[in-house]
């Protein structure tokens, strides 16, 4: 795959491909194990009515986990408000460096 961004430098570009979900939904792999999204992290809202680069970026202010204590539904601050969002639907960029230390 070739990038030609004078924004991002080549192992930026090659982490975001491989941490955003295909749209295929053949490809679609259930992350088994990962860390649970928090509150804090800052998220790219998935919208498959649009391209990637112009996905939303949003922050988690709340999350809400099943019985199991795995996270399934995240409310996030995006620019045009608050949403509920599924962690389906939700690709983590930058975790909370207070809850990683």
């Amino acid at each position: 795959m070739q990038f030609s961004s004078p924004i991002f430098n080549r192992p930026v570009l090659e982490t975001l491909v491989e941490r955003i979900p295909s749209t295929s939904p053949n490809k679609i792999k259930v992350a088994s194990g990962g860390r649970n999204l928090s509150v804090g992290d800052i998220v790219l809202l998935v919208d498959d009515t649009c391209s990637r680069n112009a996905w939303p970026l949003a922050r988690i202010i709340e999350t809400l986990s099943n019985s199991d204590g795995c996270v399934r539904r995240v409310k996030v601050k995006t620019k045009g408000g608050v949403l509920m969002r599924s962690i389906n639907k939700c690709v983590l960029l930058e975790a909370d460096q207070e809850k990683t230390q």
